[in-house]
């Protein structure tokens, strides 16, 4: 999606993954060399540094009214062998044991795993501490696949899931 169509729609945070920056836009030199990119319209955040990769990135957020979230935001690698499953595992269980170590603040582990919800390693340690993936969606079909997947994951823990509202797949953007 372009980001000069982000303004029309509701939004308060948004993860991005390759974003393409022009020299013109006023935003931090960081931003234009990651893969990863995170927008705040609505309130602040900071970086949680433990978990910073070229890969893996954490934040923060507090929107206002007394309740802050932590957010992670993966990308995984997308070869498909062992060693990129053993990889994007263990970004997320990197995630997984910084969110579970700040107690039952609403958190999430958002983006492309590459793999799908009971493929990744971590799976029994996201089980045991009641995380679970809001989506139920395939996020990804290609042209050589018999069966859509879902490989984009919305993992939230039992905190963040008793406030989502709602969650769903968008092809249109």
């Amino acid at each position: 999606m372009p980001l000069t169509l982000l303004p029309y729609y509701s939004w308060d945070i948004a993860f991005i993954q390759e974003a393409r920056v022009g020299p013109d836009s006023p935003v931090h030199e960081e931003v234009r060399r990651s893969l990863l990119a995170v927008l705040v319209r609505t309130g602040s955040c900071s970086r949680i540094a433990a978990v910073h990769t070229d890969r893996t990135d954490g934040v923060l957020w507090y929107r206002g009214g007394g309740q802050s979230y932590r957010f992670y935001h993966v990308y995984g690698e997308a070869d498909g062998t062992p060693a990129a499953l053993h990889a994007n595992s263990k970004m997320v269980r990197d995630c997984l044991v910084d969110a579970e170590a700040a107690g039952s603040v609403p958190s999430g582990i958002l983006g492309d795993c590459n793999c799908q919800f009971d493929q990744l390693l971590c799976l029994p340690a996201l089980l045991v501490s009641e995380w679970a993936d809001l989506g139920t969606e395939p996020t990804c079909a290609t042209s050589n696949s018999r069966v859509p997947r879902r490989i984009d994951l919305l993992l939230a823990n039992r905190p963040l899931q008793c406030r989502v509202v709602r969650c769903w797949v968008d092809w249109s953007l």
